[in-house]
């Protein structure tokens, strides 16, 4: 059930209306039960999945929190409950590509194995309700938090709906007990989350969708294109993957705003950062600060030599481009950033204002485009051929012209551009909700029917997917 398809415009009204409509010690059943209901709307074999993996991390931190102190039982019951939480992760979606490499290794080495090939659907959310689950085990080990005793209620913070395929990541210490608290209906929350799921919708159909057949167009025919075609592409999907993903986040943290539950914040215009450091900070934050938390800082982080420092970025960066794709091109992805880290720790810091930080912004925004191209291909050959393009045929290929020109989704951008200027000082929400009533509402009317007409209705729209249910 797409966030964007008419079934969740009748799925959400519902679970929104009966949630405060029914006693509050009953809400939180009915939102396990919505949570599993819109889950298993994608295949119902997928609640059977999620809940396997819900119920190996509330036995593993159950087992924790009865152990004392260092016992080997706390730490195997650590160790297993990681273990047995990776394995589906690593099954559905990492153990097509081991098979590949190793028949090409072996291959390489002349031996002729008989290894079949495998096609395995990877689970719509797998990689995000794992990493939350994950994180759960990993805090009540670590004494941060208590164990749940509730399965049900431990099923609730892994499953709750508006985040479960695509986070953002929930950490059990904020959101297990938003999840519990009583939400009676408050107006002011109730406006913030529709405003944030209307920029959701906007970013989503009149951005996302059009850019997706252009940047498509570039990528699947990449033998035959020019580079400056390729250039115009990426530059082009790193505006697409922004607006696909910050659009999903702020549907999910929108969504559960209306319903008096805070998510946390996913994105924070990331292409105004004037360093690839701070640009993860601003971007995809609930995954980089994941990443940071079990496993940077686990490593030894910045606390230690310079040298173990790079590996430890190295390897962070590493883990987390296998974790969105199984494919040495994310690999190459993840090492990509990770070296443009230990660059810009090389490079003395200076003040960031002015055109200075202009500059820097301009010059973060072409390095993290040009990694993309990485993200995007459809291999690592793939990536390093489009990069020859570029420098080898700029001008010159055998596919006609693209019409990268498209007024809606351009126009879409320049109100992006302006949004995310004005957002970086000012709470845009706020110079809304500060009209008079009659601006606000002509405001709020002439937005839907602009995302009707140029995205629902529009001729040259496109449904997609979210990109990021791919990982």
């Amino acid at each position: 059930m797409l966030f964007t398809s008419f079934n969740f415009l009748i799925f959400f009204p519902i679970v929104a209306m009966l949630y405060f409509a029914i006693p509050h010690k009953f809400r939180w059943l009915w939102l396990l039960f919505a949570g599993y209901f819109f889950y298993m709307s994608w295949n119902p074999l997928y609640g059977i999945l999620l809940f396997l993996v819900t119920f190996i991390s509330w036995f593993g931190a159950l087992i924790i929190g009865r152990s004392a102190g260092s016992s080997p039982a706390r730490k195997w019951a650590l160790v297993c409950g990681v273990l047995l939480g990776l394995s589906f992760l690593i099954y559905f979606k990492y153990s097509a590509f081991f098979l590949e490499s190793l028949t090409a290794l072996l291959l390489r080495i002349g031996l002729t194995p008989s290894i079949p090939a495998v096609d395995i659907i990877v689970p719509v959310g797998l990689s995000f309700y794992s990493f939350q689950a994950l994180g759960y085990v990993i805090d009540v080990y670590r004494g941060d938090i208590k164990a749940e005793k509730n399965l049900a209620r431990h099923a609730l913070f892994v499953s709750f709906f508006p985040q479960l395929l695509a986070g953002p990541i929930g950490r059990a210490k904020t959101l297990a007990p938003d999840l519990a608290a009583r939400h009676d209906f408050d107006y002011q929350k109730a406006r913030q989350g529709l405003l944030l799921m209307l920029w959701g919708y906007f970013m989503k159909m009149i951005i996302a969708d059009h850019a997706a057949p252009l940047v498509a167009a570039v990528y699947d025919d990449f033998y035959y294109v020019a580079g400056y075609q390729v250039v115009l592409a990426t530059l082009l999907f790193a505006i697409q993957i922004y607006c696909d993903f910050a659009a999903y986040s702020a549907l999910a943290i929108g969504a559960a705003k209306i319903m008096g539950i805070s998510l946390s914040e996913n994105f924070r215009q990331p292409y105004l950062a004037a360093s690839v450091k701070e640009f993860w900070r601003r971007w995809h934050i609930s995954l980089s600060t994941w990443f940071r938390d079990y496993l940077y800082i686990p490593l030894g982080g910045s606390r230690t030599s310079r040298l173990k420092k790079y590996r430890n970025i190295m390897i962070t960066f590493l883990v987390s481009g296998l974790w969105h794709g199984a494919s040495f091109n994310f690999l190459a992805w993840g090492a990509l950033h990770g070296l443009y880290l230990i660059g810009e720790d090389f490079v003395a810091s200076r003040p960031k204002t002015g055109i200075h930080r202009v500059a820097r912004v301009a010059l973060t925004f072409v390095l993290v485009s040009f990694a993309w191209i990485f993200f995007r291909a459809n291999g690592l050959k793939a990536a390093i051929y489009m990069i020859g393009r570029i420098f080898t045929n700029p001008l010159s290929g055998a596919v006609g012209g693209i019409n990268f020109i498209q007024p809606i989704m351009l126009l879409g951008i320049i109100i992006l551009v302006f949004a995310d200027i004005y957002a970086q000082k000012h709470d845009i929400s706020r110079l809304i909700f500060k009209q008079k009533t009659v601006v606000r509402w002509a405001f709020y009317v002439a937005a839907v029917i602009f995302i009707l007409l140029f995205g629902v209705y529009g001729t040259d729209y496109a449904q997609g997917q979210f990109i990021y249910f791919e990982f």
